[in-house]
């Protein structure tokens, strides 16, 4: 071998070896875990991925795609920039309410290279698989600090035929948990203690505290101090074991000043508060029947029938008699296998003609929501139902915000058998792409969402009386007050941003105040046909407002662009009495 044979092979040979060294060390490491829960059917499960760049040098774009191999969902994804040298923290929420079963997440680097996919166990049972089955389980997500043996014996006292309790252990410390509320969704209670609270971050504490305002239950162990204004519901007990019941939002909160020792009688409360929820609210996500009660959004809509059963008739006779008559006369018989076919394409093409113009292109929307605004805190937690009949197909498929809990109402067990395209993008966003919204059939999406706000209803007092100013940002059709004296006054039709005339007082005496949870979660008193029913409902208390108002401005549609709107909501208003002018 000559002295430029060696060189040459000792070239080739480095350069071998320094591909193997960069295929081997890959820029960019993800590291995938999930939230601990059996099987969660409603709200969203959790795939967290912590993305590390090992390049100093180069920022790298990673997007991690979650693959559902029954097809009932598609794929869950997110892509994120990692800076040089620098970790991400990517969530990946996967929703709970459709049959699922994840075995392994795609990596993409780049937008062009694939790395090796990342094994993961990912399943959720489905709101239909509940409904199969009379019980279910409430899962309870349990902190380390938190004495296990002691809510087991408060929470499983008493297993009933409508459901039971699991305790699901948490290896996470609690300053490393998501801070966004919907990783929290798919759980029935959170128990942790007020000393991990205290030392947790500001975003954790935020998002449980949300999760609670939406309807989730909150248990806490210590020397507790609510981060919010409460209202007591239940203080009992006994000197070795007292406990508090707090009224949060939707959701309550439990507070036991020693851990190891609960009251049973609360593990009965917090045990039937997770059973209604189930029972009562999450349950009605299993059919669109309920969802249509409140937001019927194709009442009006006539399809074309007698026409396109003509077009059919008309079709029988020409393709038939008069068709095989003609090729007869012509001695040409044999062109009836290209005629007949020809005028099915012909007349399949009338019949959607005649669908189009019959309904038209432009989809129709119908949402109805309620919105519990804490001027307070400057919160607003709203609820709601999002109707859309699409005469085609949206494109552009539907898109909601990160604290959106988005719930598909089925219309049957076909919707959720059938190996649909149904993706979930979280780049910007909760974008749902594919067949989500089929065309020509009603469907539903049930909405939970928690976001700050600045809106509020102004009070102004002169000597004459008490008026408001409407900062809700839409029209007041109807509006139902009561002072923070207990006297209740009522108005209509209030502009956006107009000051009203001092207001009469009226001689209404409502209820005793009933928890918010009740009337809007599990009773949802808020339909705008039973509107007529909420003073009467308990949810008025000193410092309220009960508003119906025009359009959904604290609850968007999912479907942007041009369409047939009817959107309105009930606005459930907390005030701030120092604002009062």
């Amino acid at each position: 071998m000559g002295k430029r044979s060696a060189i040459r092979w000792t070239f080739w040979l480095a350069m071998l070896a320094g591909w193997g060294i960069f295929a081997a060390e890959e820029p960019v490491v993800v590291h995938l875990d999930v939230l601990p829960h059996s099987q969660p059917w409603h709200g969203y499960a959790l795939a967290v991925g912590q993305v590390v760049n090992r390049d100093t040098k180069r920022e790298h774009a990673v997007r991690l795609s979650l693959s559902d191999r029954y097809g009932n969902l598609g794929v869950v994804s997110r892509q994120v920039s990692v800076a040089p040298g620098t970790q991400q923290t990517v969530l990946l929420p996967v929703p709970a309410s459709m049959m699922v079963y994840i075995g392994e997440c795609g990596v993409t680097l780049d937008g062009r290279r694939r790395l090796e996919p990342l094994a993961v166990n990912l399943q959720t049972q489905g709101a239909l698989g509940i409904a199969r089955h009379q019980a279910a389980t409430s899962v309870v997500l349990v902190t380390r600090q938190v004495s296990y043996d002691a809510l087991e014996r408060a929470l499983k006292r008493e297993q009933t035929p409508e459901g039971t309790v699991e305790l699901q252990r948490s290896e996470r410390e609690l300053d490393a948990w998501p801070g966004r509320w919907l990783a929290y969704s798919a759980y029935d209670a959170v128990a942790l203690s007020a000393t991990e609270w205290q030392r947790a971050h500001e975003s954790v504490r935020d998002a449980l505290w949300r999760y609670a305002e939406c309807g989730g239950v909150l248990i806490v162990a210590g020397n507790f101090i609510p981060p919010a204004p409460t209202e007591v519901i239940q203080e009992l007990g006994d000197a070795r074991s007292p406990f508090r019941i707090l009224e949060v939002g939707l959701g309550c909160c439990a507070v036991f000043p020693v851990a190891q020792n609960i009251h049973p009688a609360a593990g009965d409360i917090l045990r039937g508060h997770m059973q209604r929820n189930r029972t009562m609210a999450w349950s009605r996500h299993v059919n669109a029947v309920a969802s249509h009660d409140l937001a019927p959004v194709v009442e009006k809509v006539k399809l074309p029938l007698g026409l396109a059963l003509s077009v059919l008739l008309l079709f029988a006779l020409v393709a038939g008699p008069i068709n095989m008559a003609l090729l007869r006369r012509k001695n040409r018989s044999v062109w009836l296998f290209w005629i007949t076919p020809l005028l099915g394409v012909l007349t399949s093409g009338l019949i959607v003609l005649s669908m189009l113009l019959g309904e038209g292109i432009t989809a129709r929307v119908r949402t109805e929501g309620f919105t519990l605004l804490d001027e307070r805190v400057g919160r607003a937690t709203s609820l709601g139902v999002d109707g859309l009949y699409c005469p085609l197909r949206p494109r552009q498929g539907l898109l909601y915000s990160y604290d959106t809990e988005v719930t598909l109402g089925q219309v049957g067990e076909d919707l959720i058998g059938q190996n649909r395209q149904r993706d979930v993008v979280w780049d910007e966003g909760q974008h749902l792409q594919g067949e989500w919204v089929p065309a020509r059939v009603p469907t539903y999406f049930r909405l939970r969402a928690s976001e700050s706000r600045s809106e509020r209803l102004g009070l102004v007092r002169d000597g004459s009386g008490l008026a408001v100013v409407n900062g809700l940002g839409a029209r007041i059709e109807h509006l139902m007050l009561m002072d923070f004296d207990g006297q209740v006054y009522e108005t209509t039709d209030v502009a956006a941003g107009v000051q009203t005339a001092p207001l009469a007082a009226t001689k209404f005496r409502p209820p005793p105040p009933r928890s918010l949870a009740q009337v809007a979660l599990w009773d949802e008193c808020w339909n705008f046909n039973r509107y007529s029913t909420l003073p009467n409902s308990g949810l008025l208390r000193p410092g309220s407002y009960i508003a119906r108002i025009e359009g959904t401005p604290f609850l968007a549609s999912g479907l942007r662009g041009g369409a047939q709107r009817e959107e309105r909501s009930v606005v459930f208003g907390r005030m701030r009495q120092e604002e009062v002018r």
